[in-house]
């Protein structure tokens, strides 16, 4: 008898074990974030990594990178065209984020891009991003930002800490710097499968550059 009742101890205090192990240890080791290299001082072209959200095929023929801010009215002006772009085409084209916050023009461009990143935690960068852009810059104070997040039935409480404890500012200066290296000096910027596009910024426009390579 007293041997089945060690042996029962020993079981509970194992499953104890385990369970802290999933509710503590396990999420801090899945939520952590990799390390990031360090940004050359100098870049020649995009550089893609974990970080980045890609809309269409990884694969694809033509990559559409653009260095934006959610509150430049350029940005907000061309973002349904890169959007139909890969539409499309979505097997040909892949169009990739990078965050480029000027918050010397808006004030809460960083605040902004701080919770498009806290809805890329939660799987729902993409809905987080086409509503900011439709919202033309309408959505930019924290209230407003954590309304949206529950609009696209996100978890908030995670949301809200996320924004609280700033734990994406890391990636969106990352980006940031990269677009310092690159020499960008305005929003947006892109770069078509690694070359500065200059030429318009309309669907036409890309289109057309796109049909030259």
């Amino acid at each position: 008898m007293r041997a089945h009742i060690l042996i029962g101890l020993f079981g509970i205090l194992g499953l104890t074990v385990l369970v802290v192990l999933f509710l503590v240890v396990l999420p801090e080791r899945v939520l952590a974030p990799k390390e990031l290299a360090d940004v050359p001082k100098t870049l020649d072209t995009p550089v893609i990594t974990f970080i980045d959200p890609i809309r269409g095929n990884p694969d694809a023929r033509v990559t559409i990178v653009e260095y934006g801010d959610y509150l430049c009215p350029l940005c907000q002006q061309l973002a349904p065209d890169i959007k139909a772009l890969v539409e499309e085409k979505p097997q040909q084209r892949r169009f990739v984020w990078k965050d480029a916050p000027n918050v010397d023009a808006h004030a809460e461009a960083m605040t902004v891009a701080l919770a498009a990143r806290c809805a890329q935690d939660q799987g729902a960068f993409w809905p987080y991003y086409d509503r900011l852009f439709d919202a033309r810059g309408t959505l930019s104070s924290a209230l407003e930002l954590e309304q949206l997040a529950a609009q696209l039935t996100l978890n908030v409480s995670a949301f809200n800490a996320c924004m609280a404890s700033e734990v994406t500012r890391p990636v969106v200066l990352h980006t940031l710097q990269e677009a310092f290296s690159l020499g960008v000096q305005n929003t947006p910027t892109l770069f078509i499968n690694g070359t500065l596009y200059t030429g318009p910024l309309t669907k036409t426009g890309i289109e057309a550059f796109i049909d030259t390579l």
